[in-house]
């Protein structure tokens, strides 16, 4: 199965809407006065956020990931595309619980497979799956900037270096700890992390 690597995605604020981020730590275009400009929160990429990035994809009858992102973001072609925001989980274990919940609700009973008398089916394998492969990304991927301020929590954007907080040792998550803005434009946010304004 191939598969997407994890999602870079911003909250833009005029329009509040998931965009994801460029290089550069901007908001691609999306016909809004937020495009190209820095997010207001740089969003966490979540279980839903990554399998709503295969949804587009068009390998659905080879790709289990990508079929089961669009059979929960897509549906049919007459009903509306659903975002991560849409549904009510977050995460592999509460889709696979929904899963469950949406069959008690329609037959009585939380075994999907009844001709043979299984909890699970085929479906609920894919979600193992793919929480499987979003479990190996989120191992390996390294965070990277821009990170969110913990005073004010706006993105801290720039060029050179634009933050500061502890520093992480050998073998440590740099995404770790707390960032503040470095720059003196924000002088509560340097105070905040004791830092001279």
């Amino acid at each position: 199965m191939t598969h997407y690597p994890l999602p870079k995605l911003g909250l833009c604020e005029p329009c509040g809407q998931e965009i994801r981020l460029r290089k550069t730590g901007a908001l691609y275009a999306h016909g809004c006065a937020g495009d190209g400009e820095a997010p207001y929160t740089v969003l966490a990429p979540t279980f839903a956020r990554w399998l709503h990035s295969h949804a587009a994809r068009r390998d659905d009858r080879t790709n289990r990931i990508t079929n089961l992102a669009q059979m929960e973001f897509r549906g049919c072609t007459r009903s509306p595309h659903r975002t991560p925001a849409d549904v009510a989980w977050k995460t592999a274990e509460e889709l696979h619980a929904r899963l469950h919940q949406v069959q008690l609700q329609r037959t009585g009973s939380e075994i999907r497979q009844p001709y043979d008398g299984q909890r699970c089916d085929r479906r609920c394998r894919d979600v193992e799956r793919a929480s499987a492969v979003y479990a190996e990304l989120v191992a390996t991927t390294r965070p990277s900037p821009p990170w969110n301020c913990a005073h004010c929590k706006r993105t801290i954007t720039g060029t050179g270096h634009t933050w500061f907080g502890p520093i992480p040792g050998p073998g440590q998550d740099w995404g770790g700890g707390a960032k503040y803005h470095l720059s003196r434009a924000y002088p509560d946010c340097r105070r905040a992390g004791g830092q001279p304004s």
